[in-house]
């Protein structure tokens, strides 16, 4: 009998783990996916035509003239910061992959930033603090990721994430993970 107790309380024990096991696989499966149609969602986002004039518009801005930005200009910036706070705030939750999201947008949320940098921070006036927190919180860690990708031999043509970006063609200004944290008007949005 003692036996029969035994062989139950093992079959049991070993279903319970094959239980926990099996909840863990569909767990981290429909996290993957959650990620992945977060990311495609994103994608979509960004391809929109609102949002790509915005972009653009953005980049041919002269961010040491912000305080001249027109309300196009304005409206463009309120689009372009609106949609990234969101997916900021993708990227705090875990619902969109911090990776992923650099390799695919990196170079375009650095250089937009870069240029709007001395724009947003003008603008804790009338929003208060918790203006794009979301996008404040997570943009030292995104350039972390860019950081780290920019020294793996991993990725694009020549095996490289980009180490420098160029903000404007016309100027050929560039900057690099170091340089864009240590920017005065980046470092004040950032409220470091």
């Amino acid at each position: 009998m003692n036996e029969i107790i035994a062989a139950a309380t093992a079959a049991n024990a070993i279903f319970v783990l094959l239980s926990v096991g099996a909840a863990i696989v569909t767990y981290r499966s429909n996290r993957t996916h959650g990620r992945v149609q977060s990311l495609i969602q994103v994608a979509e986002w960004f391809r929109r035509t609102q949002v790509k004039d915005a972009r653009k518009a953005i980049y041919k801005l002269d961010r040491d003239k912000h305080r001249k930005w027109n309300d196009t200009s304005r409206e463009n910036i309120a689009t372009w910061v609106g949609y990234l706070d969101v997916v900021s705030t993708l990227v705090l939750t875990g619902d969109l992959d911090r990776r992923d999201f650099v390799r695919m947008y990196g170079d375009t949320v650095f250089r937009t930033i870069y240029v709007l940098a001395p724009w947003l921070e003008s603008q804790y006036a009338t929003f208060g603090s918790q203006y794009l927190k979301s996008t404040q919180i997570v943009l030292p860690k995104l350039v972390r990721e860019w950081d780290s990708l920019s020294k793996k031999r991993r990725f694009g043509p020549d095996g490289n994430y980009p180490r420098e970006l160029t903000i404007a063609w016309s100027s050929k200004q560039k900057i690099d993970p170091h340089t864009f944290l240590q920017d005065n008007a980046v470092r004040q949005f950032l409220r470091k």
